[in-house]
């Protein structure tokens, strides 16, 4: 462990303040001490003894990624004075140093006993303070940092409360592209991609994967982000960092028994009562809760109880590690007891963090340089061949003579022109705009324009509003689906797999496969790339796998012999053993932007006993196109359609879940949601779906019915385990699954 700094006075020469409700304490020192206690008796196992050296480390992954000692410097976003003659402490630049190598910290306080009105303790005997990295996909605007700062210290406070008084974060460090490959959180450009994360990514190299998120939040029904610093954003943070840090699983998937007409025996009795007949492992709705983990709503708090199916208190979790694999990593931690009328035997401390200089939030800044700031283009004009409502955005970058980009960077949909226009992230002039969506009659369109054309004064904020573009039409007719394939692991512990690309293109009756002139993906992988090279383009053609492993999340890019083209994104589903936040499954599949969700049931052998599927990985692609908005039975799409592609058979037994989400404007009166597939001649038929009750979505088993590639495990090894699926609105007279 690295030398012990002296401790910092907060507020040291103050009296107590006015508030009431939490007034600010004063004189209150901070000193790291040792994190492991010197009391426990484990220390004298040699075994353990090591693992309390490595904690507060990061992993091995992460810290051969950070940026070299003297090659940056850390600039206060907002300067701290140094020591003065009445303060004995040292400047939080000092507190914290210039090292980036450090993931937590272990803090004593001693304070002068200060409390709440209730007579509340405001800290406990010792603070836990985490150091977080955040890297962009873009080299940040002013807007971009202020926003993340409010949000850290927003959910410093919000994990302060959870944790009841024994952690938050100390230190915040924003940065650009480089950091990307070793930030512990990633912000992409894009505000439809949904948050996710890995369950002791910061503890363990082969689960080291930043949490990733998007610009904000997306609000599907009010079809706008939220951003971060807003109650709704900070507590998703909060929640991915249990993930995360904390080591803690998700706790809001339940199974459902489920009665589905059509799959009843043909011979059942007139009179016999109908029970269920399914399974189904899907998100809760409406449950009594108790923890953040099982609902962002209403709760600040993690159960201090013993978990459901035998699980381990979440509270224990923290103290152990993920189920004990890992160790201890925060023995400072009292063990959680209940006194005989059930009460924990420490007080918790609630409210936010009291000490308001911390976070000390930080910008990265390369050398000696002081941190410029990007600027933003505003789009202000759509094209009238477009939907806002269903379009798009892409930034094309690099593009080389045969038109093929260098980098792609998503922005995801357009939201409602607020503040003059919609943000391109990472967008300069003479970069390429596309726009995919659908058309005012409804038809895939694909356009492209360069920007080239500025409007002659910049918005009030100093944003510069793109002027009037000359768009072109490229969408291929027909429109292909595009299906991203994982091929076989050979180590079950890596996070990447070789991929393939299929293009097909249909008829409505029959599956045709088009010329291509191109393909070309960009997995991004800043964590298993070179550093700069982590959204590199790969060119290979249809049907032939990467020459190497990728990341399973990018885009593909398919130019057409025809000259026409279109951009799909995937994400991906699978990874080392114990690397899902929820479920038993290691195997955690969803498109990018979280409309579609796979979800396995818990039977008690998570983590420990099922790492027999833990070389499973599965691909969703979003179709931007190729499949019917109308089916001759009336059926009106109303979700986007997907392709689901596994590298092996599903585990049938842990009673595999499809979700699809939907939005408001889908609860119609005249019509039913059901869950279309696509069978072998191209057609798309009804099969058997469960909305629970009061939910934004519906479910299907995933089966030898509904999937047989997916599930079947003796499907021929030489065809690929694709599977399309797209949510239809039925109207009532013909919202039936049994024909």
């Amino acid at each position: 462990m690295s030398a012990v700094p002296a401790g910092y006075h907060f507020n040291p020469r103050a009296v107590a303040g006015p508030h009431v409700v939490q007034p600010r304490p004063y004189d209150v020192l901070l000193t790291e001490t040792s994190i492991f206690d010197s009391k426990d008796p484990r220390l004298a196992n040699e075994v353990f003894n090591e693992r309390f050296r490595q904690l507060g480390r990061r992993n091995a992954a992460q810290a051969a990624a950070l940026p070299a000692p003297g090659t940056y410097r850390l600039v206060p976003i907002h300067h701290i004075a140094g020591k003065t003659a009445d303060d004995t402490g040292t400047a939080l630049e000092t507190m914290f140093g210039n090292d980036l190598a450090w993931a937590y910290r272990c803090y004593e306080i001693a304070h002068n006993g200060h409390t709440n009105l209730a007579g509340q303790p405001l800290f406990q005997s010792h603070l836990y303070l985490f150091n977080v990295l955040i890297g962009f996909e873009w080299w940040p605007s002013m807007q971009n940092v202020m926003m993340v700062e409010r949000a850290a210290r927003r959910a410093a406070d919000f994990l302060f409360d959870v944790t009841d008084g024994w952690m938050t974060f100390g230190q915040v460090v924003i940065g650009g592209p480089e950091l990307l490959n070793c930030a512990d959180i990633q912000v992409m450009a894009s505000n439809r991609l949904h948050p996710r994360s890995w369950v002791g990514g910061l503890h363990d190299e082969k689960k080291y994967m930043p949490i990733r998120l998007g610009r904000g939040m997306w609000q599907k029904n009010n079809r706008g982000s939220i951003p971060w610093d807003e109650p709704e954003g900070y507590r998703v943070l909060v929640h991915e960092w249990a993930h995360y840090a904390l080591e803690l699983l998700d706790d809001y998937i339940a199974v459902h028994e489920v009665y589905i007409p059509e799959d009843v025996n043909a011979i059942q009795g007139p009179n016999e009562a109908r029970r269920s007949n399914r399974s189904l492992a899907v998100p809760s709705i409406s449950q009594p809760v108790e923890s953040i983990m099982a609902t962002l709503e209403g709760t600040s708090e993690l159960t201090a109880k013993a978990g459901t199916k035998g699980k381990r208190a979440e509270w224990d979790s923290l103290i152990e590690g993920f189920y004990g694999v890992s160790g201890p990593r925060v023995p400072r931690f009292p063990r959680i007891q209940h006194n005989v009328v059930g009460e924990l035997a420490f007080q918790p401390v609630e409210g936010p963090l009291p000490l308001r200089e911390l976070p000390h939030v930080a910008v990265l800044s390369q050398g000696d340089t002081t941190p410029t700031w990007s600027e933003e283009l505003l789009l202000t004009r759509l094209p009238l061949q477009v939907r806002p409502d269903h379009c798009w955005v892409y930034i094309l970058k690099d593009l080389d003579a045969d038109g093929i980009p260098g980098a792609i960077i998503a922005q995801g949909t357009v939201e409602q022109l607020r503040g003059g226009g919609f943000r391109l992230f990472g967008a300069e002039a003479n970069d390429t705009i596309v726009l995919i969506g659908n058309g005012i009659d409804w038809r895939e369109r694909v356009l492209v324009a360069r920007i080239d054309r500025f409007e002659p004064d910049p918005d009030p904020e100093g944003r510069r509003l793109i002027g009037e573009l000359d768009w072109r039409a490229v969408e291929p007719t027909p429109f292909p689906m595009i299906d991203v394939i994982p091929e076989r692991v050979g180590d079950p512990s890596q996070r990447t797999a070789q991929v393939s690309v299929q293009v097909t293109v249909s008829d409505g009756s029959t599956l045709q496969t088009p010329a291509v002139e191109h393909v070309a993906i960009f997995p991004l992988d800043q964590v298993n790339s070179p550093a700069g090279k982590g959204d590199r383009r790969i060119d290979l053609r249809p049907g032939m796998a990467t020459p190497e492993p990728v990341a399973l999340d990018g885009h593909v890019f398919v130019k057409l012999a025809d000259g026409t083209w279109v951009i799909a994104t995937y994400a991906q589903g699978g990874g080392p053993p114990t690397d899902s936040p929820g479920g038993s499954s290691p195997i955690t599949p969803g498109s990018s932007e979280g409309n579609l969700m796979v979800f396995f049931n818990d039977q008690d052998e998570y983590p420990r006993f099922n790492t027999h599927h833990g070389a499973i990985r599965v691909i969703t692609t979003r179709l931007p196109g190729g499949t019917p908005t109308s089916l001759p039975t009336g059926a009106e799409a109303r979700g986007y359609a997907y392709t689901l592609c596994s590298n092996s058979a599903l585990p049938a037994d842990y009673l595999p879940t499809l979700s699809l989400a939907y939005d408001k404007r889908t609860e119609l009166m005249d019509g039913i949601a059901l869950i279309h597939r696509q069978t072998d001649d191209g057609t798309w038929e009804p099969v058997s779906t469960y909305r629970p009750n009061g939910a934004w979505f519906v479910s299907m088993p995933l089966d030898e019915k509904t999937a047989p590639r997916l599930i079947n495990p003796d499907w021929p090894k030489d065809q690929p385990r694709v599977e399309h699926y797209r949510l239809y609105l039925v109207p009532r007279a013909t919202a039936h699954t049994g024909d």
